[in-house]
């Protein structure tokens, strides 16, 4: 049982590691689509 449940939680981080590298990634566009809006229309 305990291998079973290693394995499972292996499978599981490159998951939750690619999930958490998309939501860094679109939060850092909108900031620098805000930031360059906000320069352009002044």
């Amino acid at each position: 049982m305990r291998s079973v449940i290693q394995k499972d939680e292996a499978a599981v981080s490159p998951v939750i590691a690619t999930i958490l590298m998309v939501a860094i990634t679109v939060v850092l566009a909108a900031v620098l689509y805000v930031m360059v809006s906000g320069l352009i229309t002044p």
